[in-house]
């Protein structure tokens, strides 16, 4: 059939005398597409193709949409499964499906086309004469605090999706976050990090794009603290504290000058130290506590080691850090003292869990029983009734206490040394200190941290394959950010190196 006469190109006299309920357009305005109903469902992704489309997208039925027919003369069509790309104007067929529409004039990607639907930006869409209707009596495609909640508490997932629908946002089955002014929302990871980075003007002083604190290294563990805190650098943090143990503080010091490092405890008086000589676990968790008012974030856990007297300190600190209500990252050796001691962040809003498979079993087996060792973090994050839980793997999955599930599906690398979870735990730190003076949601910062270091791990994978290891992705962190979110410029989604 001939494009203009199949939808959602053609057929424009079944909608003649109705008002369109949205429309959407790209940046040049040559590509117009009019909705006549609310979308069946919406997805979130920070997946790279996603993030293409704008990782926000409204899925519509293709018989209540239509291009405008003028706009058919600018479309442009291209199939990843055939590597075929053609434009409407010159082919007048449709084009095969599943496929991907694009403005041929400014370039900008509208919409992906299947069989029966059509996938669209969000960020595309404007109210019709300036106000959005629909039976709850605000659009659920156009409400800020509506679309900010499907944006934060949708699944996506590659194959096959598990989606929030609009009529549940609007019947207020979503929990809705917007910031004081009605929220602005964000619909891509890019954009996300374009809204909490500091902005690079000059006119900041040092250290106010990020104090980060991390207590962790060990006399075995050194490199652990050392990767947590370069990549807090190198995402864009200023200063990064470490706290540790001394016969860790010297080898750290050698591995970078950028890094302050602070001997807090004595192994040997550590591993010594007993409840009926607590003189050692004050003093380190006095020390440790003098330091906090300095900082905005506070990583534990990247090479801790399990002293017992270590960890009781370290209950201890978290407590203090939570009456400054700081951001906490609890990775490695810190989830093993929650396994102990769960009641340590329970109820704790500012809390983010980051574990494995391994350690998320124990979690799950601590928290909800051995009979639930195998359920995944959102139950977990439930029961927790506040932290989030970022629960690595082939596909990161940030689990918050709601219930709600936001994946990452990025591409990393096809290796697994160790050091990469201490590079995500920096990240997240980072990232999710700055949300959180930007009031915005701590998911949606372990998200683009997961994205983030994700992309670093993979083009370095690519570059050293078999002799990839955590190191090699540490300067890819930098480009990966810079690539989401320049310091200068319009976020770099189409182009990277």
């Amino acid at each position: 059939a001939g494009a203009t006469q199949s939808p959602p190109y053609g057929l424009a006299s079944a909608r003649d005398g109705i008002a369109e309920k949205h429309t959407a357009a790209c940046s040049c305005g040559r590509v117009r597409l009019k909705a006549w109903v609310d979308p069946e469902s919406s997805h979130a992704c920070g997946c790279a193709g996603c993030l293409r489309l704008g990782a926000m997208s409204c899925v519509f039925h293709k018989s209540d949409v239509q291009f405008d027919v003028e706009s058919v003369a600018w479309l442009r069509w291209y199939s990843a499964s055939t590597d075929t790309a053609g434009t409407l104007a010159d082919d007048g067929e449709v084009p095969p499906v599943p496929c991907r529409l694009q403005c041929r004039h400014c370039g900008t990607w509208v919409a992906d086309e299947t069989s029966d639907f059509l996938r669209a930006s969000a960020a595309l869409f404007q109210c019709v004469h300036g106000v959005a209707h629909s039976e709850s009596g605000v659009s659920p495609l156009l409400c800020p605090s509506l679309l900010h909640a499907q944006l934060f508490s949708s699944t996506h997932r590659a194959g096959t999706s598990t989606t929030h629908t609009v009529q549940q946002a609007a019947a207020g089955h979503l929990p809705q976050s917007t910031n004081a002014d009605g929220g602005v929302t964000t619909a891509s990871v890019a954009q996300f990090l374009r809204a909490v980075a500091p902005r690079l003007d000059g006119k900041s002083h040092k250290g106010q794009a990020g104090r980060v604190g991390v207590v962790g290294g060990s006399g075995d563990y050194t490199g652990a603290p050392y990767f947590t805190g370069i990549s807090a650098l190198r995402i864009g943090a200023e200063l990064v504290s470490i706290y540790t143990a001394d016969t860790a503080a010297v080898p750290i010091k050698t591995y970078s000058p950028e890094l302050m490092v602070t001997a807090v405890y004595s192994d040997a008086d550590m591993a010594a130290a007993n409840p009926a000589n607590p003189a050692a676990i004050a003093a380190m968790v006095d020390r440790v506590a003098s330091l906090l008012p300095r900082l905005h974030v506070l990583a534990i856990g990247p090479g801790l080691g399990r002293l017992p007297a270590v960890l009781e300190a370290v209950a201890a600190i978290i407590k203090v850090a939570k009456s400054k209500e700081l951001p906490i990252v609890i990775d490695a050796d810190g989830l093993w003292l929650i396994n102990q001691r769960p009641e340590l962040v329970k109820g704790y809003p500012y809390a983010i869990l980051t574990p494995n498979m391994m350690e998320l079993r124990r979690l799950n087996t601590a928290v909800l029983g051995e009979a639930a060792a195998d359920t995944t973090g959102s139950e977990l994050a439930v029961a927790l009734e506040g932290p989030i839980i970022v629960c690595k793997g082939s596909t990161d999955r940030v689990c918050t206490p709601d219930g709600a599930v936001l994946e990452c599906l990025e591409a990393g690398a096809l290796k697994r040394p160790g050091g990469l979870g201490d590079l995500l735990c920096g990240t997240i730190a980072t990232i999710a200190q700055w949300a959180k003076a930007a009031d915005k949601p701590l998911a949606w910062a372990c998200v683009a941290a997961c994205t983030v270091v994700r992309r670093a791990c993979h083009d370095a994978f690519l570059e050293r394959r078999r002799a990839f290891v955590a190191v090699d992705a540490i300067h890819g962190l930098s480009t990966a950010f810079e690539h989401l979110c320049p310091a200068m410029g319009e976020p770099d989604l189409l182009h990277r190196s």
